[in-house]
């Protein structure tokens, strides 16, 4: 088994290092996701492609080894764990990832690189730039280019092409609203 990050990375994957690093990190998921596949892997690429974009320079190698990371954990709980919607339980695949391929070391960053996709604004603390490039690329493939940020919306539409969202929207809302109903704390809640 090849691990990812490591001095035996082979040379061919350094120059375009963003899809066979998303298919590598991803192609054991695809029991899990099924269907949905093609759609989740689209994602990833979207939000590694527009990061890209947004980040001001040069990617290091270890930063797309992390964007990529991030890239497919960042909503795959939403399949993989039963209680989708609690952070705790969020991050257990990505932690169980990371110590199969003895990148533990990694774990704060690309966790990190999660937590923020979920704040619509930047945090008041001075941003990390590929973690706020990752949160504004989030939001603009989550809300389908109508929050660009400093990117235009034809480019979005560029990557959109090129990576088809096919209904992945759409079906990532309906998974997240089906998570919630299921979710005890989050109904217990609502009966208050």
């Amino acid at each position: 088994m090849l691990i990812i990050g490591s001095p035996f990375l082979p040379p061919h994957m350094n120059n375009r290092l963003r899809q066979p690093m998303i298919s590598m990190v991803l192609e054991p998921m695809r029991p899990i996701l099924g269907e949905h596949f093609v759609r989740y892997r689209n994602h990833s690429c979207r939000l590694f492609d527009l990061s890209n974009l947004l980040y001001s320079g040069d990617l290091t190698s270890d930063q797309k080894i992390d964007l990529s990371i991030a890239c497919v954990f960042n909503s795959l709980h939403i399949w993989t764990c039963e209680n989708g919607t609690d952070y705790e339980t969020r991050v257990v695949p990505l932690i169980e990832f990371l110590a199969n391929q003895n990148m533990l070391d990694r774990i704060n960053t690309i966790c990190h690189m999660i937590g923020v996709t979920g704040k619509y604004d930047q945090s008041p603390l001075e941003p990390r730039p590929l973690e706020e490039a990752f949160r504004k690329a989030y939001w603009i493939d989550i809300t389908k280019g109508t929050r660009t940020f400093s990117l235009s919306s034809s480019i979005y539409k560029r990557v959109l092409k090129k990576h088809p969202s096919r209904g992945f929207h759409w079906l990532l809302r309906t998974r997240t609203q089906d998570l919630t109903k299921t979710d005890s704390r989050i109904q217990g809640a609502l009966a208050r």
